[in-house]
């Protein structure tokens, strides 16, 4: 299992962030523009406490795997999401399946910093492969952490622009 910690900032409160994150529309339009497709929202349940939010898309890994694991990551998977929320506390917990043998989840915190925010990611990546899993672990999560930058740099673009 490959094991990384990140910190994304934001300029707004994390009760805004939160709002936003929670939000379908909010979602898809992140996730178009990072170039998911098929995008279909499964399943949206909130109350005061939590949230929960499963989605299916499809995706192109834009990682560098090494030859030997090529027909393991196929060019697009169809991938599902799902987020959860503990609103009053603002932690999460995404998981991602696909079709590979591939299972990623990341733990979220976000806390206000100043007049803004930062979101604590920290995830877990495995492959149940045998002999070759650790080394794609490491490849996927190289390319996990550039899309986690793409991703937060769309999320504050989307953020700046709903204040």
């Amino acid at each position: 299992m490959q094991t990384f910690t990140e910190k994304h900032h934001f300029d707004q409160p994390a009760s805004f962030v939160l709002k936003q994150f929670t939000n379908p529309d909010f979602l898809r339009t992140k996730y178009t523009a990072l170039g998911r497709q098929e995008i279909e929202m499964l399943e949206h349940q909130q109350d005061a406490k939590q949230a929960r939010l499963r989605l299916r898309y499809s995706d192109k890994p834009d990682m560098d795997v090494p030859d030997f694991a090529r027909k393991l990551v196929p060019a697009r998977a169809t991938v599902t999401q799902t987020v959860q929320w503990n609103l009053e506390k603002k932690t999460g917990e995404v998981k991602v399946e696909s079709s590979s043998p591939i299972t990623v989840r990341c733990t979220l915190h976000l806390q206000d910093e100043g007049k803004g925010c930062s979101n604590t990611l920290k995830w877990e990546v495995s492959c149940s492969v045998p002999l070759i899993g650790g080394k794609l672990e490491k490849a996927l999560a190289e390319g996990l952490k550039q899309k986690s930058k793409r991703d937060e740099a769309e999320s504050r673009r989307l953020l700046a622009a709903a204040t």
